[in-house]
């Protein structure tokens, strides 16, 4: 319902200038920081390691089932969900999105759990670079996306080359300032 009216205002790919200079998409900072809030305290309380494979099965179909909905819904050509705005469209995307990242973040972590979990050297380096990748992918691909703004190629070309280029170049770029003496307490 948060989700709901702080999209009233800041319909999805509304880009705002917070501080002044730091562009935030108002319309998911609710759904992050509340998965932020709740990832937090599930780590700590273990309820990932602890729950049932059943229960995951079960949320995984839960986020499944709306991504097949929307899916099929988007193939038939039928715009059945608003972005934002005080309507019942947008009130059925927030709940579908809600649905359907839940049901996959449960879904998927108790998956990956069961039958992908183990990892090795370039893996385990790359996991621990995650959160800082998090922090810092921002300013790699909004770089790059300069560096190529001029250019004649098809945006599907430039989409393409941007994402290449970003995932290497900040994985590369985050294990450099994890190793720094200060950030190492906090990444």
């Amino acid at each position: 319902m948060v989700t709901f009216v702080v999209r009233i205002w800041y319909p999805i790919d509304k880009w705002s200038a917070f501080l002044g200079f730091i562009q935030v998409a108002f319309a998911d900072v609710p759904r992050d920081l509340s998965f932020f809030v709740i990832g937090v305290i599930a780590y700590r309380r273990k309820w990932f390691l602890n729950m049932p494979k059943k229960n995951g099965k079960v949320w995984l179909l839960v986020g499944l089932a709306p991504a097949g909905c929307y899916y099929g819904l988007f193939l038939t050509g039928h715009p059945y969900f608003s972005p934002g705005g005080l309507n019942v469209q947008s009130l059925a995307y927030d709940f579908w999105e809600a649905f359907l990242c839940s049901g996959l973040c449960i879904g998927l972590l108790v998956l990956f759990r069961e039958n992908l979990n183990s990892q090795g050297t370039l893996a385990k380096n790359l996991a621990g670079s995650t959160y800082a990748v998090y922090l810092f992918h921002v300013p790699v691909v909004v770089f790059l996306q300069y560096a190529t703004w001029h250019t004649d190629m098809a945006a599907i070309i430039k989409f393409t080359m941007v994402t290449l280029a970003a995932i290497p170049m900040t994985f590369l770029i985050s294990s450099y300032i994890r190793r720094l003496p200060v950030a190492r307490r906090v990444l």
